[in-house]
């Protein structure tokens, strides 16, 4: 797992998030497949909200955001930090104990 995630930075790094994404979704999932990309703008700030942390969802969407300047807002996980060339790509933010709400003040990306 530790060579293929480092294989996985190092793609990010030479290929870039989508292209890297793309090939991970062959190592990590099967069967997955999506649809809509010609409906993903481009030239214009996109925002995509998901409700499902899971990183083969993650993958395939980022596998399709080929052109796009991604900025992905993660939880704070020591596993990220071992990955430079995607966390570039990354905003983290640290998760509340219990049942507090969590309350976000983004500013814009320029």
């Amino acid at each position: 797992m530790a060579a293929r995630l480092a294989d996985f930075n190092r793609r990010i790094e030479h290929a870039g998030l989508a292209t890297a994404s793309s090939w991970a979704l062959l190592q990590w999932a099967t069967g997955v497949s999506t649809v809509g990309q010609a409906d993903i703008p481009t030239g214009a700030p996109l925002l995509i909200v998901c409700n499902h942390p899971g990183v083969v969802d993650a993958l395939a969407l980022l596998s399709q955001l080929e052109g796009h300047d991604v900025r992905v807002l993660v939880a704070t996980r020591p596993l990220l930090d071992v990955l430079p060339a995607l966390r570039r790509h990354l905003t983290r933010y640290r998760m509340p104990h219990g049942n507090e709400s969590v309350q976000f003040a983004v500013r814009p990306i320029t």
